[in-house]
């Protein structure tokens, strides 16, 4: 008995950790995606697009998952045109 709760025990207390964890580190793999997704989309525009309008873009698709033709609209749009 004693090793059964032990073991349900140590269970609960690493799927505790577990969430806890990805709780916490949410907001680091969002800031890494904006910046790898920034990087993206600067080398693709070859470096001519409005990088206000790059990262807002690179923000977006981060969270709504953009599709390719949509971050290429970035390349072509300046900062007044948002």
């Amino acid at each position: 008995m004693f090793q059964r709760f032990s073991l349900l025990s140590i269970f609960f207390f690493l799927a505790l950790f577990l969430i806890v964890d990805q709780v916490n580190s949410a907001p680091h793999k969002q800031a890494a995606c904006e910046m790898r997704l920034f990087k993206t989309l600067n080398t693709l525009c070859n470096h001519s697009g409005d990088a206000e309008v790059l990262q807002e873009t690179a923000m977006r698709c981060c969270r709504t998952n953009c599709v390719l033709t949509e971050m290429m609209t970035a390349c072509t749009l300046d900062d007044n045109s948002i």
